[in-house]
């Protein structure tokens, strides 16, 4: 029987502390921009990060995106100093910005919260701004066939419920154990975990967030999963973890299923949509 350790609960400031630094964040970011806006070459800027996940302590920065026209940045970009506040800024060309698929995933979910702060012409608002981010079903599809497919190759399958339709037999459960011994079985299965909890999100037909924001958003949290995911984090043997990781997939794949998100076909998708992809690029990545 396995000696379980007690995982320390999360320490986190008090909902008035938030607010109260979430405040001081949006005043400190307001001012910032009076004193760029003049520039008439920015259209819009968000507030991205904490700012727009409405979380914030006193080691967050005030990430903002700046949307611009032309071919010089109006202001730098990056890390600096302002009123003794760290302010980080994204700067965005409009003609990057209006070809979202070029933009990687993880920019798309940021930007897919964000919330305006300025826009010149009105043109830009917050709705128009998150449709324009909003993940459409193909390339949800596509990014839930990546993350089945590559769990199946490392023995997490759900052979009765998900169609993988690879023409090679997929590996067995302890595959993984005999090839990287149990210590890599188990560093594997640590990463499996974010790949499956990413899962939920696509079922909420959402891109997944970052890993730190993984739990913060997660949609449609319950007590059930909170305890897989507890009982994964104590177990110290390959067998147990792959057992809870099991579960708490079974969970994420029906979500998937109801939300019509897993493909018919899973290898059939991939492959198609691979022999499209420019050599060397990415479509969803």
């Amino acid at each position: 029987m396995e000696n379980i350790p007690q995982c320390p609960k999360p320490v986190q400031l008090p909902q008035s502390e938030v607010e109260k630094m979430l405040e001081k964040h949006k005043e400190i970011a307001l001012k910032y921009i009076e004193t760029i806006k003049s520039n008439h070459r920015i259209i819009a800027v968000v507030g991205l990060g904490s700012l727009a996940r409405m979380y914030a302590d006193k080691i967050s920065d005030i990430d903002l995106g700046i949307i611009f026209i032309g071919k010089t940045l109006p202001v730098p970009q990056g890390e600096s100093l302002f009123e003794g506040y760290d302010i980080d800024r994204l700067l965005i060309n409009m003609d990057y910005y209006s070809n979202t698929s070029a933009w990687p995933m993880w920019m798309r979910e940021t930007f897919s919260s964000a919330i305006l702060l300025y826009s010149r012409d009105k043109k830009i608002t917050e709705r128009s701004l998150r449709m324009h981010v909003a993940p459409k079903k193909k390339e949800l599809q596509y990014l839930t066939t990546n993350i089945l497919l590559d769990l199946a190759w490392h023995g997490i399958q759900l052979k009765d419920i998900i169609n993988y339709g690879t023409p090679y037999e997929l590996p067995s459960d302890d595959f993984l154990v005999k090839r990287a011994g149990p210590l890599g079985a188990m560093i594997y299965y640590d990463f499996a975990l974010l790949q499956v909890l990413r899962l939920f999100f696509i079922a909420n037909k959402s891109f997944p967030p970052t890993a730190k924001w993984l739990l913060y958003e997660f949609p449609m949290r319950d007590s059930q999963i909170d305890k897989r995911i507890a009982n994964f984090m104590k177990s110290c043997t390959p067998i147990n973890k792959r057992k809870e990781l099991i579960d708490l997939f079974e969970m994420a794949v029906i979500r998937l299923q109801d939300s019509k998100i897993i493909p018919n076909n899973l290898f059939n998708l991939y492959t198609s949509v691979q022999q499209k992809m420019k050599w060397g690029g990415l479509l969803y990545a």
